[in-house]
C-alpha cells in the first residue's frame, strides 16, 4: 500500500509541476520539408535549446513552453537563418515564413513586441546598406517606432 501511496504522490508532484502558466508558439515554414526547426531562448548566458521538430509536408510546427515570469526574448532557427520574437505573458504566437526567405520575409502574430523587432531588424539592414552608421543618425527621423532605439 505504501508503494502506490508513493508512486500516486510522486506523478502528483511531475504533473503539477510540469502543468504551470506555459506560452504556445505555432506556425509553418513553406519549402522545408525534412528540415530541422529549433526554438531558442536568447539570454544573457547565450543561446539555450529548448525545443526541435523536423518538418514535413505543409512545415506546420508547435512548440509550448514555461510561461517566463518577465518578457523574454527567444528565436526560431532553421539552418543558420534565425527569427527573433519576444513572449510578454501567456500569449499564442503565430509565426509563418517561407525557407528560403526565413530572416526576413517572415509574418508574427499575437506579439506586438515581436513585430518592433523586425521592424528595428528591417531598419538595421537598410542602415548598414546605405552607411548610415558613420554620420551617427537616429532612425527616430525615419520612424517614430524607433525614437531612440538605435543610434550610432
Amino acid at each position: 500500500m505504501k508503494k502506490v501511496t508513493f508512486a500516486a504522490l510522486a506523478a502528483l508532484t511531475i504533473t503539477a509541476c510540469s502543468s504551470g502558466p506555459k506560452f504556445q508558439v505555432n506556425g509553418d515554414v513553406s519549402g522545408a520539408d525534412g528540415k530541422m526547426l529549433y526554438l531558442e531562448a536568447s539570454g544573457l548566458e547565450g543561446i539555450v535549446p529548448l525545443d526541435s521538430v523536423k518538418l514535413k509536408g505543409e512545415g506546420t510546427f508547435s512548440f509550448k513552453q514555461a510561461r517566463p515570469e518577465s518578457p523574454e526574448f527567444y528565436r526560431l532557427r532553421i539552418d543558420d537563418k534565425v527569427i527573433n520574437f519576444s513572449v510578454d505573458s501567456i500569449e499564442t504566437v503565430q509565426i509563418k515564413a517561407p525557407y528560403v526567405d526565413f530572416s526576413t520575409d517572415y509574418t508574427v502574430e499575437g506579439s506586438e513586441n515581436s513585430n518592433k523587432i523586425k521592424l528595428s531588424g528591417v531598419w538595421l539592414s537598410l542602415a548598414r546598406a546605405l552607411d548610415l552608421g558613420s554620420r551617427g543618425r537616429r532612425f527616430e527621423s525615419c520612424h517614430p517606432d524607433f525614437a531612440g532605439v538605435v543610434q550610432w
